[in-house]
């Protein structure tokens, strides 16, 4: 499912990519984007991305309730509600209306229960109906 962004910003990486700082109901971050670049001051609708595997209490470690996305030692990071976890560590995290698909490695924390994921890269996709 996806969430709907703020573009407050856009620039470019020493790769040439496009990063954009965003603002959403939860709180402020930067991603990666990957398509077109936005307009700045526009409303997208996209779909979160984390490409890296993300380690259980390293990467994701127990959390206050609460949904959140922010930035913390330049990493992204977002607090969410753990919803299920397959064998093979495909997880879903719960951010209010939308899910977060990330792939996991480790011995879980609890399902159910309120998370902090931690990541250096974020990349966003326009969603377009």
């Amino acid at each position: 499912m996806d969430m709907k962004i703020f573009i407050n910003e856009v620039t470019k990486n020493a790769q040439g990519n496009n990063i954009i700082k965003f603002t959403t109901e939860y709180g402020n971050a930067c991603a990666l984007w990957n398509g077109t670049a936005p307009q700045i001051n526009e409303e997208y609708t996209v779909e979160f991305e984390i490409p890296n595997v993300l380690c259980w209490k390293r990467d994701i470690i127990s959390a206050q309730e609460g949904y959140l996305i922010t930035i913390e030692n330049n990493k992204f990071c977002l607090v969410g509600l753990f919803e299920s976890i397959d064998d093979d560590g495909y997880t879903v995290i719960r951010l209010g209306e939308s899910i977060i698909p990330i792939e996991t490695e480790g011995e879980p924390l609890k399902l159910g229960s309120f998370v902090k994921l931690t990541t250096n890269t974020l990349v966003l996709y326009e969603v377009n109906y």
